[in-house]
């Protein structure tokens, strides 16, 4: 039932690194459980793919109306989303009603983008977090139709941190794939 054959190749090179990355696609932008196994909350993806197969998903996740800030993070979301969407699709054609629901919202937005980015490339730009974790910044400048658009600044880090004590590394989780 289990074990390794010779001829198993592993691909370590499948996920991006922190920095810019040009001749980039979307793949696909659908509305999906976070999770693999289905037991998480359903996210807005965007699935992007590098030119040497390196993989990235951007997740938007719903906000909890009873959330205090509820508003000013929808509306960094949609500043998100129309900054990814106006990379092909003009800008005067991202508008969203007032939907009741995130599921709405998400169809909406896979609506407006339709197969619009299909033989498009991009440059993005990823950063590595305070707590380790690979994406794009908060704010929008992370997507551009044109190579050598973005930059890294000085303050902003490309390359993961190290655990620094051995506590650290005895509560190390490796990333689910």
């Amino acid at each position: 039932m289990y074990g390794i054959s010779k001829d198993l190749t592993v691909d370590e090179n499948n996920r991006f690194d922190g920095g810019i990355h040009s001749g980039v696609i979307i793949e696909k932008i659908s509305y999906e459980n976070a999770k693999k196994d289905g037991t998480g909350k359903d996210v807005l993806a965007f699935h992007f793919k590098g030119a040497k197969g390196e993989t990235f998903r951007h997740v938007e996740w719903p906000v909890e109306s009873s959330d205090d800030k509820a508003e000013s993070k929808v509306a960094n979301m949609s500043k998100r989303i129309k900054h990814i969407l106006s990379k092909f699709v003009a800008e005067d054609s991202i508008v969203v009603g007032n939907v009741a629901t995130f599921q709405e919202y998400a169809n909406e937005i896979i609506r407006i983008a339709g197969n619009n980015y299909n033989g498009k490339t991009f440059e993005i730009k990823l950063l590595f977090d305070d707590r380790g974790n690979l994406g794009f910044p908060k704010y929008v400048g992370f997507i551009a139709k044109d190579a050598g658009t973005l930059k890294i600044s000085a303050t902003e880090k490309i390359t993961k941190a190290a655990p620094t004590s051995t506590d650290e590394m005895s509560n190390f989780v490796p990333e689910a794939f």
